[in-house]
């Protein structure tokens, strides 16, 4: 099978389960993230105001959301649109100001070519 096949497997996978997903993560995360990830971002990342962020396969995001709560201006990109659209709903008119997302998928390099090549492109 291609790359290129491969990859739109995957992604038809994560659109097809991206509900599935979103429950057992949801708009505060899971276990995992509230007890492992959680505490690792706060010891290893200081994020400053006005901080910008590229956050690869944020899924429900998480990790976007964290970082804008701090003030970051964050890139969420994700290769599934649905992973995407469920993050969204979660966002605070807050986080939702600084948050923009893409579709990216992080195994084409000539995805990270063109969003570099034109970061306006990225949307709300």
């Amino acid at each position: 099978m291609s790359d290129l096949a491969l990859s739109k497997e995957s992604t038809g996978s994560w659109n097809a389960n991206a509900a599935y997903w979103d429950e057992g993560v949801g708009r505060d995360g899971n276990k995992y993230w509230n007890v492992l990830q959680v505490p690792t971002l706060e010891r290893l990342i200081d994020v400053k105001p006005d901080s910008k962020a590229l956050d690869l396969a944020s899924g429900t995001g998480l990790t976007s959301r964290w970082l804008a709560r701090r003030g970051a201006t964050v890139i969420a990109t994700d290769e599934s649109p649905q992973m995407l659209e469920h993050a969204a709903t979660y966002n605070t008119p807050e986080e939702a100001a600084r948050i923009y997302s893409q579709v990216l998928d992080v195994t084409q390099p000539a995805a990270f070519e063109a969003l570099l090549a034109d970061p306006r492109a990225v949307r709300r």
